[in-house]
């Protein structure tokens, strides 16, 4: 870049204004003001103390502020920092009412002020950003957050330069820009996110918000599995699953970042990400769907992302019986294993293996889920009328769901319907979808299962499997 050809000039303080688009500005939902500007940067800047230093020792006249001339003014993209600084020791009228005073004071005891700067006027903002984004991520001026880095990235391209066109501009690798759009994506979304009136405060300022635990979760390919979602080459989401599902595990994520529940040290290895996806399961997202980033956020989508969505919706037909969204967090091998086929096999091709597996899948989940809770045992107690031994035999089952159905706490946290399904197929035999109906596939060899009824029948047991697939905790024995 041959900067010998920008025009160099001194330029009253007065006629300098400072950048509304500075990446070092939190979101405000419109364009900030002048004022708005200076109490930003008073508040989280630094400016007090940068001002301080040039009431104490001067301007120096080594610094250059870096302009682009937008609609007749003279907007500095540059050095907002030392124009703010310098606005506020020959105005300190200019500061907040709470900060007056203290800027009067340093202005009565500064040095000589400049009340012209020398300035150097880009040709646009994409001409200027290989220096600044080489003074603010390699010098050791005050590094931007990835946030702002994400958003500053984000304004050129906003400007009319192309991502193809920005490592030129900037000296960055392409893929170094497109994970910072990522971050600058999963950033976006997060703020739309039904959070608490405290934690959406600390999620708009990227000073307070954990961006590098938010970068931790977009690099981990278990916790993008999680969420469903898969990036295109632009940096914007593609959803694999329903959006409401994805935006309920990303909440959970976002929360546990605000609450300090989750961070860099907790995520930082295989073992930490199975601990952490186990203690979230229970927000895994469970249904397919198709989803961008651009949709969520209320965009126009990308080319790449409106190709990948129309192919999600023509594969919208599923072909398996238990989409591979619906994961398993349970400590059991074998029920593993069963759900690694199903997730498999395409049910058209294989309904005797598929529905012998259901079967399988769903016998052994619910028996697992009674002996992890203590129940298994009083259980049997109770069905032993001839006096067994309680390690000799295992409920049918019939009888284990009914248990389930009739007194576990679990059964209140299925929907209604669901409910009313699920004590169809234990009590009525002749319902198309009962229990005997499965039993009948592995014993009668004149019934065999099709594809529409073992769609049915896993959608009657789903939401209550959803809720066994994490390690159950055992109600206290303690007094």
């Amino acid at each position: 870049m041959d900067y010998s050809s920008w025009d160099t000039q001194p330029v009253s303080v007065t006629l300098l204004n400072l950048d509304p688009k500075n990446p070092r500005l939190p979101e405000l939902g419109h364009e900030a003001s002048q004022p708005e500007i200076i109490a930003e940067l008073i508040r989280h800047e630094g400016v007090t103390e940068l001002a301080k230093d040039i009431a104490r020792f001067g301007y120096f006249p080594t610094e250059i502020l870096v302009c682009i001339e937008d609609e007749g003014s003279l907007v500095v993209v540059e050095g907002n920092r030392r124009l703010a600084s310098l606005k506020l020791l020959l105005n300190p009228e200019s500061a907040p009412d709470e900060h007056v005073a203290r800027f009067k004071k340093l202005a009565k005891d500064s040095a000589t002020l400049p009340k012209q700067i020398r300035v150097a006027v880009a040709p646009s903002r994409s001409a200027a950003a290989p220096f600044i984004m080489n003074r603010h991520t390699k010098t050791d001026i005050k590094r931007w957050e990835p946030i702002q880095q994400a958003r500053y990235i984000q304004s050129l391209l906003d400007s009319g330069a192309t991502l193809d066109q920005l490592p030129d501009f900037t000296g960055f690798r392409r893929g170094d820009l497109v994970e910072r759009l990522r971050t600058k994506t999963m950033y976006d979304i997060a703020n739309t996110l039904p959070l608490s009136a405290s934690m959406r405060d600390i999620v708009a300022d990227p000073r307070r918000f954990n961006a590098s635990t938010l970068e931790r979760v977009i690099e981990t390919p278990r916790l993008r599995d999680f969420l469903g979602i898969e990036f295109d080459d632009e940096g914007g989401i593609i959803g694999k699953v329903h959006p409401d599902d994805f935006k309920r595990a990303y909440q959970r994520i976002v929360e546990d970042i605000v609450n300090g529940k989750v961070d860099t040290r907790v995520i930082n290895n295989k073992a930490g990400i199975t601990r952490y996806l186990k203690r979230i399961a229970d927000a895994a997202p469970r249904r397919d769907g198709a989803f961008t980033s651009d949709g969520l956020l209320g965009k126009q989508g990308t080319g790449a992302q409106k190709r990948a969505l129309r192919r999600k919706k023509a594969k919208a037909k599923p072909t398996r019986l238990i989409p591979k969204t619906f994961k398993c967090y349970l400590d059991l091998p074998r029920i593993h294993c069963v759900l690694e086929e199903l997730h498999r096999l395409d049910v058209a091709e294989f309904e005797n293996a598929v529905g012998i597996l259901l079967r399988i899948f769903i016998e052994l989940t619910i028996s697992h889920y009674l002996e992890s809770m203590g129940k298994m045992n009083p259980l049997i107690n109770r069905l032993d009328k001839h006096g067994k031994k309680p390690n000799t035999w295992s409920p049918s089952l019939r009888q284990m769901l009914n248990e389930i159905l009739s007194n576990d706490p679990v059964a209140g946290l299925i929907p209604r319907q669901a409910r009313k399904a699920l004590n169809k197929a234990v009590s009525d035999d002749d319902h198309p979808l009962s229990l005997d109906g499965m039993d009948q596939f592995a014993h009668n060899p004149y019934d065999a299962p099709n594809t529409k009824q073992l769609f049915q029948m896993w959608s009657q047991f789903e939401d209550l499997i959803g809720l066994m697939m994490v390690e159950p905790t055992p109600p206290s024995t303690k007094p």
